[in-house]
């Protein structure tokens, strides 16, 4: 066992590193913000500040206290370069829908810069009347028209929220 030993140890005494190389070059640590090289696009900042408004908006406490028999179901932004508006779709539920011989399900659009409702929809129940289009008062009952409205206006897909 000692001899085990002394022979380990004489090996490690024997075993020298290679000679060190030319040192390398330093290089300068990394920044940790990155570098702009151009500003954001315009497009890119309203969007942002779309869903940032879009936020703002849902996070009412009168759409979320859920006080009355409509509830707060789910929404879906999405920001329109073409016509500069930020488009909410809120999807609602009416838990007394039968009590009420109202809908079970409907759904609103609204620009969240302007605070506009844009339209109010359902699938359900089209005979009773209840879709309309805030700046077509002549659509006002037309369900189809409607839908095609909201969905034409969300057609670019938008940012799913809750």
């Amino acid at each position: 066992m000692k001899f085990g030993l002394f022979v380990a140890l004489s090996l490690l005494g024997a075993y020298q590193a290679a000679p060190a190389g030319p040192a390398a070059p330093s290089v300068p640590p990394r920044s940790r913000e990155p570098v702009l090289t151009e500003q954001p696009s315009g497009n890119w900042t309203r969007s942002r500040e779309c869903g940032e408004y879009a936020e703002r908006m849902m996070a009412r406490p009168e759409w979320r206290d859920g006080g009355d028999s409509i509830h707060l179901l789910s929404w879906v932004n999405r920001y329109d370069p073409s016509t500069e508006r930020c488009y909410v779709k809120v999807n609602w539920i009416n838990r007394d829908a039968k009590k009420d011989k109202a809908p079970l399900l409907s759904y609103e659009l609204y620009d969240a810069f302007d605070h506009d409702s844009l339209a109010f929809c359902t699938d359900e129940r089209p005979e009773d009347n209840l879709c309309s289009i805030s700046s077509n008062p002549a659509v006002t009952g037309d369900c189809t028209r409607c839908r095609a409205f909201v969905n034409e206006l969300m057609a670019s897909g938008g940012s799913t929220r809750r």
